[in-house]
C-alpha cells in the first residue's frame, strides 16, 4: 500500500475520515429525528417566511416548505451546517497533503522514490476526491436510513443530488487548499488562504440579495453553483456542476505548474 501515493494518502487519513464519517452519521440521526418537532410548526414557519420583506425572503433562499423533510434539511441543513463541515474537513486535508507533508520532512523522502511530481500530485488530489465524494455518499446513506427508520418520508432521488453538489463544492475547497500547498509549500498560508475565500465567497452569496453592488459577484463564488438551484428540492443544475467541476479542473492544473517549478523548503 505504501508504494503507491494514492493508497498511502488514504491510509494516512484513515483515521480522521473515520471520525467524520462517523460524525457525520451522528449528525443525520439528530436532523432527521428533529424534524418531527419542526413538522408540528411547519405551517407557522411558513407562514413567517412568506410574510418576510422581499430582501429577506431572498436572503433565506426564498419559499421554504418546513413541511417536508427535503424542504427541511434545504433550509437548515444544506444551506449552512452542510458547507462549514465540508469547507473545514477539505481544507484541513487539503492542505496537509503536499504542505503539511513538506513541513514534517516527509514530502522529500517521498519524493527519493521513482515518482514524479505530477505523479505525486494527481494521486493526492484523487484521494481528496475520494475521500470527499465518501463523505457524501455517507452523508446520503445516513439521511435514508434514519428517515427509514423514524418512518419519514424523504425523496431519495433529489436528495442524492443535493449530496453530491455539497460533494463538488467539498472538492473545489480541497484542491484550492491543495494548490495553495503546492504553490508555497506552507500549510499555514495554504488553509488561510481557502478558508479566507470560503468565508468570503460564503458572504458575498449570501447577502448578494440585500445589496445590489454584490449581486455581480455572487456568479463568481462556489456559493452560487453549489447551491444556487436548491439541489436538494428540485435536482443538480448540470451546468452548475460543471463549473465547480471546470474550475476544480484549473486549479489542478494549476497545483501541478506550481509544484513541477518550485523547491523544496525541506
Amino acid at each position: 500500500m505504501l508504494g503507491n501515493t494514492f493508497l498511502k494518502t488514504l491510509r494516512d487519513q484513515r483515521i480522521s475520515g473515520s471520525i467524520w464519517l462517523a460524525g457525520m452519521l451522528a449528525i443525520t440521526a439528530y436532523v432527521v429525528f428533529l424534524f418531527p418537532v419542526i413538522a408540528e410548526q411547519a405551517e407557522a414557519l411558513n407562514e413567517l417566511i412568506e410574510n418576510l420583506p422581499e430582501a429577506l425572503l431572498a436572503l433565506a433562499g426564498g419559499v421554504i416548505d418546513y413541511s417536508t423533510l427535503n424542504g427541511f434539511l434545504a433550509a437548515e441543513f444544506f444551506s449552512v451546517f452542510c458547507p462549514i463541515i465540508f469547507l473545514v474537513y477539505a481544507v484541513i486535508h487539503g492542505s496537509g497533503t503536499i504542505a503539511g507533508e513538506e513541513e514534517r520532512g516527509t514530502l522529500a523522502l517521498l519524493l527519493a522514490n521513482p515518482v514524479s511530481r505530477t505523479k505525486v500530485i494527481l494521486h493526492k488530489a484523487a484521494a481528496l476526491v475520494v475521500a470527499l465524494m465518501a463523505g457524501s455518499l455517507t452523508l446520503w446513506l445516513g439521511l435514508i436510513a434514519w428517515a427509514g427508520i423514524a418512518g419519514i418520508e424523504i425523496g431519495a432521488w433529489k436528495l442524492a443530488q443535493g449530496c453530491a453538489s455539497i460533494g463538488l463544492l467539498g472538492i473545489f475547497f480541497a484542491l484550492l487548499s491543495l494548490a495553495g500547498g503546492a504553490a508555497t509549500g506552507r500549510r499555514g498560508i495554504s488553509s488561510g488562504i481557502a478558508l479566507g475565500a470560503g468565508v468570503a465567497t460564503y458572504l458575498v452569496n449570501a447577502f448578494a440579495p440585500l445589496v445590489s453592488w454584490l449581486e455581480p459577484g455572487r456568479l463568481a463564488t462556489p456559493f452560487y453553483y453549489y447551491g444556487g438551484g436548491d439541489p436538494v428540492l428540485n435536482g443538480l443544475n448540470m451546468l452548475h456542476a460543471g463549473v465547480l467541476v471546470g474550475a476544480s479542473i484549473v486549479l489542478l492544473a494549476y497545483s501541478v505548474w506550481a509544484f513541477e517549478r518550485r523547491d523544496l523548503t525541506r
